[in-house]
């Protein structure tokens, strides 16, 4: 059993919190364990999860005007507010490499692959009370990537993901196993580039809590420049 010390989540209601305590132990220890593989010494260690990015921007995060009376608590509380904010775009692709090939496991010839496209918010300086000190930061992340759903719904199969990676040398596809039979309408859709990240919708991997209740997170569309030049933010329902 992994001896990380990991805090349990004040908010959420886990049906065996001492087993889900466990496993984040573990993926925490394997995490370290795939890092010191993936970059040997000399080799700078960048982050366990999407560490390609496609860049970083400053950003001025306001809070929708014509924002609904019940989305109006913690950091929505105030129609028009702006913050200071940090985005970053990257991808998913364990290892940092080119955007549109992979080596096949079993041919071991290059074919084409797209990892998921990330899109995280760092809003800074909130204020009020956090559910979780950050070593005393009062910050809100959004977290997203452009597709509708987590391939993860538990810590249990992240988990069985990390122990694939590390015993099938970051090959993810002892994990993702095929569930239906190629379409090929289907994988020619799948094959089409994305020809600009910054055009592509965004989908928040959250919850977020409003009040005593819970609401999944909208759908987000970010789109390249305003009329200033400037990026913005828009939500698309």
């Amino acid at each position: 059993m992994s001896t990380t010390n990991t805090s349990k989540c004040p908010f959420e209601h886990i049906q065996n919190p001492d087993q889900e305590a466990d496993q984040i132990a573990e993926i925490t220890d394997l995490t370290v364990k795939l890092l010191d593989k993936r970059y040997p010494p000399p080799k700078q260690i960048l982050r366990g999860v999407h560490p390609k990015s496609h860049g970083c921007v400053k950003a001025t995060f306001t809070i929708d005007p014509d924002i609904a009376p019940e989305y109006q608590v913690g950091l929505f509380a105030e129609p028009g507010k702006q913050f200071d904010a940090f985005i970053r775009f990257s991808n998913a692709a364990a290892v940092v490499g080119p955007d549109t090939t992979e080596i096949d496991p079993v041919t071991k010839k290059e074919v084409e692959e797209h990892g998921s496209r990330g899109m995280a918010i760092k809003v800074l300086d909130v204020g009020g009370e956090v559910l979780i000190d950050d070593n005393g930061a009062h910050n809100q992340d959004f977290l997203m990537i452009n597709q509708p759903v987590f391939a993860f719904a538990n810590t249990e199969d992240y988990l069985r993901m990390d122990r694939v990676l590390d015993r099938d040398n970051d090959v993810a596809s002892g994990f993702f196993a095929p569930l239906f039979i190629p379409d090929p309408s289907v994988t020619e859709e799948q094959k089409q580039r994305i020809g600009n990240s910054l055009k592509i919708i965004k989908e928040d991997m959250g919850n977020e809590v409003f009040g005593k209740t819970l609401h999944r997170s909208p759908s987000w569309a970010f789109s390249s420049k305003t009329p200033s030049g400037k990026l913005f933010v828009r939500r698309t329902d």
